[in-house]
């Protein structure tokens, strides 16, 4: 069925940016849904090989809820720019981002499901902002914000009927608000072993995306210069095009791997001697990059109120962004004994292969949308 379905969207990727129809059954009535969210080119040619992000695979689950639940299924790029005659009569619009709130307008009898992937615009924007002004003071460089505003923006949860969100539902739970609470998945490799033999305490992992100042990987930097006793696997695109931006110079003690496959040999030598994976972030929901690496038996060291605070005895999690704070957490995690550490790091190993597997998410997701759609149907 995936590939067909697959098929079918590449085939009506060429003529428009709005698919329409899938699923549709002539012979019963059928409910209708709009899902806002993915590329679906990108969605659709990582589904031939093996996706850098496992969004690309909570997707195609997405879709298949709503299949399995009769609804004729339409599907646009969350920021696609939608010709408004094309937006037809939906019972659901399921997403985020321009488009979302676009058909939205044109539906006013929809129902609005707001998927929210990050913290909401008014954390994000503070949070983002006090970073670029600690920037500043540390360094004098003026520097854009890099991810706030992207897809979410201002009040875009009190505007819907309910939200799924993948980060701290404190943020968004309201008088009269639906909130259901839903945890991604993260990537394993088949070949993996949980081994702590060639571990090294002081040896810390940052599997980057987007973001630079907004990841907190400036400040991790300047802590990071200070110890040349550590070594820091750097796994991301891009890295000395951001230190330029920001006037820094890579760390000695800094390995710039460039993109590394998750599925790949070389990520399991990485992984062989790596203990801790670092991400001091502004503001996130829970980092699929975090639970990526839960999975292959590394301990997370990340930013308090990012999704995960209610898993912090898997974690060591900051209080706040500063150097000092970052510093004092890396000296410690890395005196810690080896018996105490491998420990920490096998219950992450056996909790995220658990909780954080692709069909976890099936499950989850389905009971979350199951509750969330009962409610709004009793409201009606």
């Amino acid at each position: 069925m995936i590939r067909k379905f697959t098929r079918f969207i590449r085939s009506n990727l060429k003529k428009e940016c709005l698919v329409t129809h899938v699923d549709f059954n002539p012979v019963i009535r059928q409910r209708r849904v709009l899902i806002c969210y993915l590329d679906y080119t990108y969605a659709c040619k990582c589904v031939s090989f093996e996706a850098t992000h496992t969004n690309v695979y909570e997707y195609f689950v997405i879709i298949r809820y709503f299949i399995d639940a009769n609804y004729i299924v339409d599907l646009c790029s969350c920021n696609a720019n939608l010709n408004y005659s094309s937006i037809k009569d939906y019972d659901i619009i399921f997403g985020f981002g321009n488009a979302f709130f676009e058909a939205a307008r044109k539906c006013p009898m929809a129902k609005l499901i707001l998927y929210l992937t990050e913290n909401p615009f008014y954390i994000s924007f503070q949070r983002e902002k006090e970073r670029l002004e600690y920037l500043y003071q540390r360094r004098n460089v003026k520097f854009n914000m890099e991810r706030t505003g992207l897809f979410f923006k201002k009040d875009d949860e009190k505007n819907v009927d309910a939200i799924i969100c993948l980060g701290e539902k404190k943020y968004v739970e309201v008088e009269n608000k639906i909130v259901e609470r839903l945890y991604p998945s993260g990537f394993l490799n088949c070949n993996f072993e949980f081994k702590f033999e060639k571990k090294k305490k002081n040896v810390f992992l940052i599997l980057a995306s987007t973001g630079f100042v907004h990841k907190g990987y400036d400040i991790l930097f300047e802590v990071v210069t200070k110890h040349p006793e550590w070594t820091i696997h750097y796994c991301g695109e891009g890295l000395l095009r951001q230190l330029k931006k920001i006037k820094m110079k890579k760390p000695q003690n800094v390995v710039d791997h460039g993109f590394v496959d998750i599925h790949s040999e070389k990520f399991l030598r990485i992984v062989e001697e790596t203990t801790f994976v670092v991400q001091p972030s502004c503001s996130e929901a829970s980092s699929t990059a975090l639970l990526t690496a839960m999975r292959h038996g590394i301990i997370p060291i990340t930013t308090r109120g990012n999704g995960l605070d209610e898993l912090e005895s898997y974690m060591f999690l900051l209080d706040d962004y500063r150097i000092e704070t970052i510093e004092t957490m890396m000296i410690e995690t890395s005196q810690m004994s080896i018996e105490k550490l491998e420990k920490l790091a096998r219950k992450d190993y056996l909790f995220a292969n658990k909780k954080f597997t692709i069909e976890n998410f099936k499950n989850d997701f389905f009971n979350c949308m199951d509750n969330v759609v009962d409610r709004l149907d009793r409201r009606i």
